[in-house]
């Protein structure tokens, strides 16, 4: 038998969730519903598919919150009906899809299954910038611009004078650096760098 993935169905709403829950059992997926984001932030969810009925600012604080704890999961968004500035809105906060329910209730299989697939195919480096963004973030002002040039390959002396400090400040500021990054080189503190996104 076809193992499918587990949805986590984020809908505030009572009736909705109960008519998506339906249909996904329809499709032969295993879903667990839930009423609210505390209610998804409170549990310790193993990453799965999660599934979010667009509904006022619920995509944007589901993304938010996911980036204060480091972590992600692969989602998508379903309304009755969506304009375009919302898909815009739905995407740039991370969606991997969206699509109107009951609408396009046809194509919902299909995109679950392509969904499914970008998953296994990238998400475990998905999963990877979001720790390293995690990392990043617990960083001083200093030590992310420090991290920035030795990405860049600027030596010690060359991120002093950038920065009118000491090679020696310099030194320390990476040294904490690494520590915080929980790497034992450069090179490695460099790699996070890039899979957080701050390397350009």
């Amino acid at each position: 038998m076809d193992t499918k993935s587990k949805i986590l169905l984020i809908d505030p709403d009572a009736s909705s969730r109960t008519e998506m829950y339906r249909f996904l059992a329809s499709l032969g997926y295993y879903s667990e519903p839930i009423e609210s984001l505390d209610d998804f932030f409170s549990y310790c969810y193993s990453p799965s598919i999660v599934l979010i009925h667009d509904k006022g600012d619920i995509v944007p604080e589901f993304a938010r919150r996911l980036e204060d704890i480091g972590e992600w999961f692969p989602f998508a968004v379903y309304s009755e009906e969506f304009l375009t500035l919302q898909v815009v809105n739905a995407v740039r906060n991370g969606a991997l899809d969206c699509f109107a329910f009951p609408g396009e209730k046809d194509s919902v299989a299909g995109r679950l299954a392509q969904l499914e697939s970008i998953i296994a195919q990238s998400g475990h480096e998905l999963s990877r910038s979001a720790r390293a963004k995690r990392l990043v973030r617990e960083l001083s002002f200093r030590q992310v611009q420090v991290l920035k040039c030795v990405s860049h390959g600027m030596s010690n002396k060359q991120i002093a004078q950038e920065y009118g400090i000491s090679p020696r400040t310099v030194e320390l500021h990476r040294k904490i650096m690494i520590s915080k990054l929980g790497v034992s080189s450069s090179p490695e503190a460099v790699r996070l760098a890039v899979a957080a996104g701050i390397a350009a």
